[in-house]
């Protein structure tokens, strides 16, 4: 096993331009996880809280979720009988990361949409508070596993839109996010294995 932090390091330092950031859809599940959450001890159907913590991942969502978190969506393709959802749609967006800040190197997840339909979905990798990379990915109706890696980053932004007449979505831009989550897996930056 080594360490990429310097080259990963100097990366981040050059600015966004420099991560070499990769989304993959229909990804494997990641056997060289370090950390992994599927929401399947969440009690209700609703959660109030709009933030998780389990096995040192934290889920937020930011803006958004007035109506609370749905754990029970009935997407295809979920792991178990609990995902997360903001409950009638949002405004916000999802942010994932560690509970004590740690860098990743990589985050695979289910990620559905609860209009049941593929919509255009954002995303944003952040690193001690500034972007390192950002994009955009499709964002099916039934869940599928996507994996965001190529990069080091301390928080994963993601959001989608919520019918094809909304605007092209931004984060904080107020319109609508349907975007469900589900079997978080997070590499960190001392489970990178050489190739």
């Amino acid at each position: 096993m080594r360490r990429l932090t310097p080259v990963l390091l100097l990366a981040s330092l050059a600015g966004p331009a420099a991560a070499e950031a990769t989304v993959t859809p229909n990804a494997a599940e990641d056997i060289y996880r370090a950390h992994a959450t599927s929401f399947e001890s969440a009690t209700i159907a609703v959660l109030s809280e709009v933030e998780w913590l389990d096995d040192s991942i934290r889920v937020t969502q930011v803006d958004g979720a007035e109506e609370g978190i749905l754990t029970e969506i009935p997407l295809e393709g979920r792991d178990g009988l609990r995902s997360w959802y903001p409950n009638g749609a949002d405004t916000g967006y999802t942010v994932i990361s560690m509970a004590d800040g740690s860098p990743m190197t990589s985050v695979t997840l289910l990620l559905g949409n609860g209009n049941f339909e593929t919509r255009t979905g954002i995303y944003r990798m952040m690193l001690d508070g500034g972007i390192v990379a950002e994009g955009s990915f499709e964002n099916t109706g039934p869940f599928s596993r996507v994996r965001f890696d190529g990069a080091r980053f301390d928080a994963l932004w993601l959001r989608n839109r919520a019918t094809p007449e909304d605007p092209a979505p931004s984060f904080g831009d107020g319109t609508a996010n349907t975007l469900a989550i589900d079997a978080i897996e997070v590499r960190l930056e001392e489970t990178v294995e050489e190739m």
